[in-house]
């Protein structure tokens, strides 16, 4: 059956009389088969049609990168030298296989989860069952064979089988260049070393190869740096394609002292035969039920108004509780008290980091805002960034250890807090009583402030982290800070079972599976004030990350000469449509609700909450335009993006011209509807209308001109009743 999820423990009896351990994985069409032997845990291969793939003969992966998984300890390689201890069944989905090493005094439990919609999540645990600290020196939590048993290519002429789909920056505000390139001949690594999993993309890959139409989709849980290897071997009769996927950065990455465990990330595979819009709406799917946490909410996701639009670093008493008076009046669901409300130096919030109290310049206090959002029927959101400290503030003051060192430094001797993102110090999540506090500061801000929803924010870069000795080690401490990151999160999810948490980290920072294990809400950049590259990270993040996660801003955020241009307003307006729906900021020209930009705010909130949000949550999503980097000339002009109800009743897309080479006539043919259904057909800037079945708009398509850019387009579709 395809759509099962199962693991099963056989034997495979060999030709001298021996019996080899087989363990073969089923996730809905995707197989996944391992055995044992030699002392290794050996990777097969994997099936996307529900078939297995066929096991090799005894030792034929010998001299292989069959491995699954990778560790170094202390500098020894352990790919071999394991003992198969037993296999334990936690459910069914859900299997440990234990190993002891032979030479070394460590466990590993290898754990696997399978889902029914065709994804396998893999993650080891690591005991040190010795009397002395163990360090980790390497870890990958899953590697071995993708492919196995190639044909030779053609090597004279440089052409590969294979095409890698990448993100291809890991900086800041540059999230979402998504991009197919040729898989090269050799190794190539994929990774992110600003101390962060983000900014840039989820550490992810896809791989397809040429002429078959199967995609692997691999996605690594993990909010700190991160490298994904790739090694495509050519080599007659034995052609292969392997990975590897873990956390990285200076060894040793983690010290264990006796008896301490720890886990790697997990590593979430799918294997599926299809193209791209496939692939991406089953890892949707797979994120959706066995990743991301139910919303608390029971309309979600909601309209929200951030307040940092209007205040930027003088959020006033008086000023905010006017603010909340006109996101009500605009329909927001909920309110969200950016940065600046806190601390001891008014407009100067980064150096306040830290002392989370509120500043003079609120004088009633945050419990009042709080009361004045939830009397209008709003949730309240705060944002607190919780790993920063800045150089004003008390904390530092009193706790001036507490911040990262790095290189036997503190951080704070190199960083100027006015070039903020790069200006703000790390709080070191190493260290017990660092965690010890946050935990009680965070449930009391929670608590005392009546927060519904939290703003976890922090892009500083520590790159390398900090360092901390255990016994005869130097542990660079990025490891246990993502440890200890996650572990305040998971206990203030414990404590405060309601309590949303929005994913901010300098924008895009952590766009990892582990943080939207975590969270309710991220930002995919900190490109806000631009649509023209919004567009961009949302189309491309949303590749891998389901859109109901992915909130997007308008409003006075954006560069004022863009709210004054009639294109750009009405291509920022929409953009929102397409994730969370968040205004941020209103000037006080807008204000009056007879005003045109008033009316088209309520207008647009109006459209998410009726005709978007009751699909967005398990919508298909169709990414006409996949790429979208490269030079002018060489990738689309414009971006589209469809987004289409489960049950094929309506769909939304959007269509944005990006420049203006020249005039542009596009037939936009939807993917995501009935083709014996009929629909209504709304093209909302050419104030057009038009009915028809969804087999003719798929196969003559919609026709869309856009002659100015930026300029935009949103296309309603609906099923017409009975139909």
């Amino acid at each position: 059956m395809k759509n099962e999820a199962r693991f099963k423990h056989s034997q495979l009896d060999e030709k001298d009389g021996r019996q080899r351990p087989v363990f073969e994985f089923a996730a809905g069409d995707t197989r996944y088969t391992e055995t044992f032997e030699h002392g290794r845990l050996v990777c097969q291969g994997w099936g996307a049609d529900g078939q297995s793939p066929q096991v090799a003969a005894h030792g034929f992966w010998r001299d292989h990168p069959a491995d699954s998984f990778q560790l170094i300890l202390d500098g020894h390689d352990t790919r071999r030298g394991w003992a198969l201890q037993r296999v334990d069944t936690v459910d069914d989905t859900h299997s440990v296989i234990h190993l002891d090493h032979e030479q070394l005094l460590v466990a590993v439990a290898v754990h696997t989860r399978v889902d029914s919609l065709g994804v396998l999540a893999r993650w080891l645990e690591i005991e040190n069952r010795g009397d002395q600290a163990m360090s980790i020196t390497h870890a990958a939590s899953w590697s071995g064979l993708l492919y196995r048993d190639l044909p030779e290519p053609n090597i004279e002429q440089g052409i590969s089988q294979f095409e890698i789909g990448r993100y291809l920056h890991h900086n800041w505000a540059m999230e979402g260049r998504f991009a197919w390139e040729s898989m090269p001949f050799g190794a190539m690594a994929l990774e992110a070393n600003r101390g962060t999993s983000g900014w840039g993309g989820p550490p992810m890959f896809m791989l397809r190869r040429r002429g078959l139409n199967e995609i692997f989709i691999g996605a690594l849980g993990w909010s700190s740096n991160w490298r994904i290897s790739l090694t495509y071997d050519p080599y007659p009769h034995f052609a292969c394609l392997s990975f590897a996927a873990g956390p990285s950065g200076p060894p040793p990455l983690r010290v264990l002292v006796p008896g301490e465990k720890t886990a790697t990330p997990r590593m979430h595979i799918c294997f599926t035969k299809g193209d791209l819009d496939h692939a991406v709406g089953k890892f949707h799917s797979y994120e959706r039920r066995s990743v991301m946490p139910s919303s608390p909410l029971e309309l979600s996701p909601p309209v929200t108004y951030n307040g940092w639009g209007d205040f930027k670093k003088h959020p006033h008493e008086d000023a905010v509780l006017a603010t909340i008076d006109v996101a009500g009046k605009l329909g927001a669901e909920m309110f969200v008290l950016d940065a600046g409300w806190f601390g001891r130096v008014e407009g100067s919030y980064v150096s306040s980091c830290g002392d989370w109290t509120p500043g003079a310049w609120i004088p009633s206090g945050i419990e009042v805002i709080s009361q004045r959002v939830h009397e209008l029927g709003m949730k309240f959101g705060l944002w607190v960034a919780f790993p920063l400290v800045g150089s004003k503030s008390k904390l530092f003051e009193d706790h001036p250890d507490w911040v990262i060192e790095v290189e036997n430094r503190s951080n704070k001797a190199k960083l100027v807090e006015e070039a903020h993102p790069a200006g703000s110090m790390s709080i070191d999540l190493a260290n017990p009583e660092v965690v010890q506090w946050l935990h009680a500061e965070l449930d009391r801000i929670v608590t005392q402030y009546s927060v519904d929803m939290l703003r976890t924010d922090g892009g500083s870069s520590c790159y390398e982290g900090g360092y901390r000795r255990i016994d005869r080690y130097r542990e660079n401490t990025l490891w246990r800070q993502c440890e200890n990151y996650y572990a305040i999160f998971d206990r203030l999810r414990q404590n405060h079972p309601d309590l949303m948490i929005d994913n901010c980290i300098g924008g895009g920072g952590k766009l990892d599976l582990g943080m939207l294990e975590r969270s309710h809400i991220t930002w995919t950049s900190d490109d806000y004030h631009a649509p023209l590259e919004a567009i961009r990270s949302l189309n491309g993040v949303t590749l891998v990350i389901p859109p109901e996660y992915c909130t997007r801003l308008f409003g006075k955020v954006l560069r004022s000469a863009d709210l004054t241009d009639p294109g750009m307003f009405e291509f920022a307006i929409r953009l929102p449509l397409f994730g969370q729906y968040c205004i941020s900021g209103v000037p006080d020209e807008w204000r009056d609700p007879s005003s045109p930009p008033f009316k088209a705010i309520r207008r647009y909130v109006g459209i998410y909450k009726d005709f978007v949000r009751p699909m967005m949550n398990d919508c298909r999503v169709y990414h006409h335009t996949p790429s979208l980097v490269g030079l002018i000339g060489e990738r689309p002009a414009c971006c589209v993006l469809e987004y289409a109800a489960a049950d094929a009743s309506r769909a939304l897309i959007g269509v944005f011209r990006l420049d203006g080479r020249f005039d542009m006539t596009l037939d936009i043919r939807p993917r995501g509807l009935d083709a014996q259904r009929t629909y209504r057909v709304r093209l909302d800037s050419a104030d057009q209308t038009l009915t028809a079945t969804g087999a003719k708009l798929a196969d003559r398509g919609i026709a869309v001109t856009l002659t100015d850019a930026p300029s935009s387009e949103l296309i309603l579709i609906e099923a017409q009743s009975g139909a």
